[in-house]
Formats: C-alpha cells, sequence, structure tokens
C-alpha cells in the first residue's frame, strides 16, 4: 500500500510540477515581448512552435457604400501543440470584437462555449482556459477594420503586405503560419470578385435584396500577407493559350488600351511556361488571375490566384517605348516568378523578404529576354538592376541586402532598392560562379523540398553549396551580409572593369575630359560598355570628382543624344540631362531650343518621346513656356499619351498661375475614364495659384483619410513642393519629416521612402537642408530602418549644399 501511495504522489507531484512550469512559462512570457505592439520575433516563435494545421473561413458583408462598416464572422481551426493562450493579432479598438465562441465536439454533437477575452497592443488574447492541446475552433464575430482595405465608390480591395491582416481581421500575422483559407463575401449583385481561391457554390441565402453571396476556397497554404480579395464593378475577361486558361478583372474603358490585354496575357503564359520547365514543377496554385486597379500602391503584387496591378503599368500609351515595354513584361515576369518563390516557398521571417524579391527580379530578366530577342539585354541589366541599386548605395541611406528586423510593424522599412535591385546583382555573379546548370539543380532542389512551407537564405545556399566548389557561405556574407559601395581608381575612363565590377570608378578630370570630347565617338564597344561608361561618367558628375561641369556634361549629353539610334541610352542619357539643366537658368534658353529641335526631329520616336517628357518637366524660358501651351491646346499628340498631358496641365498651371483654372478646368474633361478624371482632380489641387489654399491641402495631408491613394498623393505632395515654389514650400519640410512615423504606421510598404523622396525632390535650397538636417539633429533616436529614408531622399539636397 504504501509503495501505491508513494507513486501515486509522484504523479500528482509531478502533474503539478509541469502545471506549475507551464504556468511560470506563460507568464514570464507574457511580461517579456508577446504582447508587445507589433508581432515580435519573440511572439511569432511562441505561436510557430505549438500552432498547426490552421485554417480560416471568412465571412464578409460589404455594403456598397464605402463609409459603412463591414460587419464579419471568423471560423479559426488550429491544432495547439501546447495547452496555453491563444494570442491573435487584430490592430482595431476592442468595441470591433463583439463574441467570441469555443466549438468543440463530444461524440458527434458539437457544443459551443462563449468566450472571455482580452485586448492589449493590437492582440486579441484568449485565455488558456478555453483553448486545449490538439485541436481547437472558434467562431469570432466582429467588424472589420479597414486600414488593410482600399474602399473606393464602386469596388473595394485588400492589401496586407507585410502585415496588414490583423488590421482588417484576426489573425496570426507572421509568414510562418501558412493556412488555408475561405472567403465568403456578401456583395451588391452588379459586383465581381476575384480571390485567391476557386469559386465554389454558396448554400447561404441572401435576405436582402439587390445582394449575393460569393465563395472561394484555397486548399493549398498560404501565409495571410497573400490573402487577398477584389470585388466591384468589374469587367471580366477570360484568356486560354496552350493548357492555361487566366481572367483579367478591370475598371478600363479605353479600348486602345484594353486591346493590350491579349499581349499582357500572352507574356503571363509566357513566364507561367519558362518557370515550369526552369523549376521542374507545374505551376503549384488552382488557378491565375490579373486584377488590374486603377491607383494601386504597387506597380503589382503577387497574390496567390489573383495577382493585382496598377492599371498605368500594364496599360500602356499608343506609342510606347522600348523601357515601357520591357518595365512592363519584367513587372509580369517578376509577378509570375512569385508564384513559386514566396508564395509556394515563402520566406520564414520578413528580415529574408529580400530571397523573393532576388529570385523574382533575376528570373524577371531571363524570363524577358527571349520575348524581346532585338535588345540589347546585358545593356538593360544595368539600367533596370545596377542603376537602381547604385542610386541608394551612393547616399548615406544604404544598407546590407539582408537586414536585421525585430518586430514585424518595421517590416515594410526593409523594402528598397538594395533588396529589389543590388540582389539579383550579387544572384548573377552567384550563377556566374557556380555554373547555370549547378544552379538550376539547386533551385529544383529548393523549391522540390520547401513546397507549401517557409525557408532562409541560408537553407538555400546550405542546397547550391552542394552543387559547387565555390565557397558560397563568404560570399554570402561579403554581398548579402555587409553594406558594400566601393571605391575604385580608374585605369582610364574606358576600364574594363567598368560595368563589370559593381562600384565607383573615380575619373581624373583628364580621364573625364577623354571621354566626354574625344573617346566616345571613337569607342568601338558594344551597347552594354556604353551605358556602363555613361553610368559611370554620371557617378563622377554626382560626387563632383573628374571636374565635370554642368555645361559640359549638357552638352556631351545633347551631342550624344543627337547621333544615337539606340533608345535605351538615349533614355539614360535624357534621364542625366534633368540635373545639370535645373543648374542653367540663363543658358537654358539655348539648350531648350536644341531639344525642342530634336523632339521634332530625331530619327526615332522613342527617343522624341522622351526628349518632349523631359521639356514638359524643365521647361524654364518663356519661349518653351510657348511652345508647350501650343501643344497643350492642341489637345493630342502622336507622342504623348493623357497621362503625359495631365503632367504638361499640371507644369503650365504653376508657369501660368493666370490661366491655372481654365487649364485645370479643359483637361479635366479630356480626361473620360471616371477613375483617371478623380486622379485628375485630385492632383490638380497642388497646382492652385493661391498660397492659403495648398497650404490648407498640405495641413489637410496630416490625416490618413487624406493620403489613402497612395501614388494620387505622391503626385500631388510633388506638386506642393515643386521647384519653381521651393521658397513658399521650405515650411512643409519640417511637417511632412514629422509625420514620417504615422506615415509608416498607416502606409503601404514603399510608402515611407518615396513620401520622404518626393517631399525633397524639388528642394534644393541652404533653408531646406538645414531643415532636413534639424529635424534629424532632433530625433538622434531614430529607428535606423526608417532614418536612411530620409537619408536616401536627401542626397540630391545634400549635393547642391556641400
Amino acid at each position: 500500500m504504501n509503495i501505491i501511495c508513494r507513486y501515486f504522489l509522484r504523479v500528482v507531484l509531478f502533474f503539478l510540477l509541469v502545471t506549475f512550469s507551464s504556468f511560470v512559462s506563460n507568464a514570464k512570457s507574457h511580461s517579456s515581448h508577446l504582447l508587445d505592439d507589433g508581432i515580435s520575433w519573440e511572439l511569432a516563435q511562441y505561436r510557430k512552435n505549438s500552432i498547426s494545421n490552421l485554417s480560416y473561413f471568412l465571412k464578409m458583408s460589404v455594403p456598397e457604400n464605402k463609409d459603412l462598416d463591414i460587419e464579419s464572422t471568423l471560423e479559426l481551426r488550429f491544432h495547439l501543440g501546447n495547452r496555453q493562450d491563444v494570442i491573435l493579432d487584430f490592430c482595431e479598438s476592442p468595441d470591433k470584437i463583439h463574441e467570441i465562441i469555443r466549438l468543440s465536439e463530444k461524440g458527434k454533437k458539437p457544443e459551443t462555449s462563449v468566450c472571455k477575452w482580452e485586448c492589449k497592443n493590437g492582440h486579441l488574447v484568449i485565455p488558456r482556459q478555453y483553448a486545449c492541446q490538439g485541436e481547437n475552433a472558434f467562431i469570432i464575430r466582429f467588424t472589420a477594420g479597414n486600414q488593410g482595405l482600399n474602399r473606393r465608390d464602386g469596388y473595394i480591395y485588400s492589401l496586407f503586405v507585410p502585415d496588414r491582416a490583423h488590421t482588417v481581421f484576426p489573425c496570426f500575422d507572421q509568414p510562418n503560419l501558412k493556412a488555408r483559407f475561405s472567403l465568403e463575401l456578401e456583395i451588391p449583385e452588379n459586383w465581381k470578385v476575384a480571390q485567391n481561391g476557386v469559386q465554389e457554390e454558396c448554400s447561404q441565402q441572401v435576405m436582402n435584396p439587390g445582394r449575393k453571396v460569393v465563395k472561394h476556397v484555397l486548399e493549398t497554404p498560404i501565409p495571410t500577407y497573400l490573402f487577398a480579395f477584389a470585388a466591384g464593378e468589374f469587367q471580366y475577361q477570360l484568356f486560354s493559350e496552350g493548357n492555361k486558361t487566366i481572367g483579367a478583372f478591370y475598371r478600363e474603358t479605353d479600348s486602345l488600351r484594353i486591346a493590350q490585354l491579349p499581349e499582357i496575357m500572352h507574356q503571363v503564359v509566357f513566364s507561367l511556361n519558362w518557370l515550369e520547365d526552369f523549376t521542374g514543377l507545374k505551376y503549384p496554385f488552382p488557378k491565375y488571375d490579373l486584377v488590374i486597379l486603377p491607383g494601386f500602391q504597387f506597380g503589382g503584387m503577387e497574390h496567390v490566384g489573383a495577382t493585382f496591378y496598377n492599371d498605368n503599368t500594364l496599360f500602356l500609351s499608343a506609342n510606347p517605348t522600348p523601357d515601357e515595354l520591357l518595365a512592363r513584361t519584367q513587372l509580369i515576369s517578376h509577378e509570375t516568378a512569385h508564384m513559386w518563390f514566396g508564395d509556394a516557398v515563402t520566406m520564414d521571417w520578413f528580415n529574408d523578404v529580400w530571397t523573393k524579391e532576388v529570385f523574382a527580379n533575376y528570373f524577371a530578366a531571363e524570363i524577358t529576354e527571349p520575348m524581346f530577342p532585338d535588345i540589347d539585354h546585358n545593356l538593360n541589366w544595368l539600367k533596370r538592376y545596377q542603376a537602381a541599386a547604385i542610386a541608394q548605395d551612393r547616399t548615406e541611406g544604404r544598407t546590407s541586402i539582408r537586414q536585421p528586423l525585430d518586430n514585424m510593424k518595421n517590416a515594410g522599412l526593409i523594402y528598397n532598392n538594395i533588396i529589389y535591385n543590388k540582389a539579383p546583382v550579387m544572384m548573377r555573379k552567384m550563377v556566374q560562379m557556380m555554373g547555370k546548370e549547378a544552379f538550376r539543380r539547386g533551385i529544383q532542389q529548393y523549391v522540390k523540398q520547401y513546397l507549401y512551407d517557409n525557408a532562409t537564405w541560408d537553407d538555400l545556399i546550405a542546397i547550391l553549396d552542394r552543387e559547387t566548389p565555390e565557397d558560397l557561405k563568404s560570399f554570402s556574407l561579403d554581398w548579402v551580409d555587409t553594406p558594400m559601395w566601393p571605391h575604385y581608381w580608374a585605369a582610364s575612363w574606358d576600364d574594363a572593369r567598368i560595368g563589370d565590377t559593381y562600384g565607383f570608378f573615380e575619373l581624373k578630370p583628364l580621364q573625364a575630359d577623354s571621354l566626354m570630347n574625344r573617346g566616345w565617338q571613337s569607342f568601338q564597344g558594344s551597347g552594354a560598355q556604353r551605358q556602363a561608361l555613361l553610368m559611370n561618367l554620371y557617378e563622377n558628375y554626382l560626387a563632383k570628382t573628374g571636374n565635370i561641369t554642368d555645361e559640359a556634361f549638357a552638352c556631351f549629353l545633347i551631342k550624344n543624344i543627337e547621333e544615337s539610334s539606340d533608345p535605351l541610352l538615349c533614355s539614360t542619357m535624357l534621364s542625366y540631362l534633368s540635373l545639370p539643366l535645373e543648374s542653367m537658368t540663363e543658358q537654358s534658353p539655348v539648350f531648350e531650343r536644341e531639344l525642342w529641335s530634336l523632339a521634332q526631329n530625331h530619327s526615332r520616336s522613342e527617343v522624341r518621346t522622351g526628349i518632349l517628357r523631359l521639356l514638359v518637366g524643365s521647361m524654364q524660358s518663356v519661349a518653351m513656356v510657348d511652345s508647350m501651351y501650343l501643344l497643350w491646346q492642341k489637345g493630342e499628340s502622336s507622342l504623348l499619351s493623357i497621362n503625359d498631358f495631365n503632367t504638361l496641365t499640371y507644369e503650365l498651371a504653376i508657369r501660368m498661375p493666370e490661366k491655372a483654372d481654365s487649364l485645370v478646368a479643359v483637361q479635366k474633361e479630356r480626361n473620360t475614364n471616371p477613375d483617371r478624371r478623380k486622379q485628375f482632380e485630385y492632383v490638380a489641387r497642388a497646382v492652385s495659384p493661391s498660397a492659403e489654399e495648398r497650404d490648407r491641402l498640405f495641413a489637410s495631408l496630416e490625416k490618413p483619410e487624406n493620403r489613402r491613394i497612395e501614388p494620387w498623393t505622391l503626385s500631388l505632395l510633388y506638386y506642393l513642393n515643386h521647384p519653381l515654389r521651393e521658397e513658399e514650400s521650405v515650411k512643409y519640410i519640417r511637417p511632412a519629416l514629422e509625420w514620417i512615423w504615422d506615415i509608416q504606421k498607416t502606409g503601404d510598404i514603399f510608402f515611407p521612402a518615396n513620401w520622404c523622396a518626393r517631399l525633397l525632390s524639388g528642394h534644393r535650397s541652404k533653408a531646406a537642408y538645414e531643415e532636413v538636417e534639424a529635424f534629424l539633429a532632433d530625433h538622434p533616436d531614430m529607428l535606423p530602418l526608417l532614418r536612411n529614408k530620409v537619408l536616401s531622399a536627401e542626397y540630391y539636397l545634400k549635393r547642391a549644399n556641400k
């Protein structure tokens, strides 16, 4: 008997010890960082170690009136490894949660119990007493938040990257908790729905007339940032090619733009086929649609089964330039590559978000090349990736490719030119080291091993290392984890390393002079080599090395635009002309006459378009303003699009304030598409001749609801800070920078960097520079990821005040 008692006592003590340890562990966790604002790394690991078999069944009733609430219900199911508090993310006021019910089954009879809950720091906590080790199910009735929803007149779409899903519905908002999703939308009867999953029949009865319910289901697991839907008054077309069928949702009304859809869809199919062949894996999701949206925040977003695009990135003008055609194709290829890299295989944490972007841009270049056989793709690579990476690396806001991240609330700040453009430069060099076939074998193993799962960059390197004798770990350390902007002395103006070696090659004055006055005309190198020399010359001009004056540089560029028949090289030179032209007010009539003549007579129409666009933004002389006004009065040009004429209207309104109201009124009527007209009206307010009206308009931007459509807001901010109104707009700099924390909190991933860039791009004065420096000095503890956005945007202003 004593033996039995002692045994029983040990069992009881062991049980109490385990229970107490679990309680202590839970208490310690809650006293540390689990319930910090945002999703901390600690919280993400805590949940990843215990939650699996996750699914969301979301029901939302979307009113036609965008100002009314969206009442919603979530059925949440998951397996819990240990009984513990269930910590969800929901960044809304506590009164938005109406009821939480626990579902359980005993035998075959379902039982329910109403739960208590706590809301703290953007988290919804269901106490452990309502959870169990094993399968759990909860019903949550709530009012959806609006931050991750873009609600417009006649349509709505979601955008949850990187951590915005929990601003709309309760969830585990981290990339390594993938889940199955079902979505049931009650919407107006004339609306269409695009969503990740496959549409299924819905048994729910609709009580309200003029409404319907649409249900989609996706069984393959995805993270919350890739869950998406769009609903509204869309047109829809279905396209088939080979064994692929793809749908397109759009609101465009211009028949010439809509006529581009077959070519767009062909490029999507080409990209899908190319990636299937390269990876050895068929398209890993059940369907593929495109959703083309006015005012969409990014060029595109790779939502599984429903890729979102900005309308102006896919629908081009009647006579697009090679740069525009290439950019569209590379965007399509980029987003399609994400279906494998980012969607099927997802980074474990957002510090590795660059791993999906490096694949997308590297493969975008590879996929685009066979679609444009007549293009010098080495030249385009330098323009598209290397030049863009250099544009940030030259600034004090440079970063390493992989950046540390402690909390998902800062994940949006990881995005920059380095992860999008320097990372593929790194990958191209790595492929050159190990060989294309070895790289392909490694990628096929990587996709196979981590399909529908999460992986890190180090996981990839471990696989690739087995395919090559090269030391990829050391290579990765140098390129990936170290901020790097190497500085070299050029052996000559045509140093063979320029272009092939990443970095800045400083020219001596005689070398720069030789290149501009003698070497260029006799140089027999390829288009890519000429592009590399142009890029390096521009970097020396910016760095004020080589004794390159504004006038000498402008003369060199204009002369070579005139003599070149390569539209890609010409567009590079035109982009470099803006800065020297703005510095030469007295010489502007001479240079503008030369450019105007080229705009009429250059052998390539694409170059003529580029010259006109340059002059629209840079015109200074009375004669050029008059010429542009005459062009505007015609209202059309084979070289310019409706968007170009909208820009011309803004620029003329600033230069001709007495005509501003009539210019805007006429151009408004020329915008026949209702979405485009709304955009024009929104931006045109910034070119008002009334300083008081502009001041009120700027002040209104402090409220997030007045900057919801970010591309429109950025245009408006630029015109409020237009170079010709610099003296009047210096006062906007400090308050606009003080709003940057709220911009980060309420805006999407590119908004903080773009906000700073548009705010400062029109400023060159000492007063403006002092405003920025004072702001930085007053905030020494500013998060480095955010501070870098200001430092990068400040580059040209700082250069002007050296």
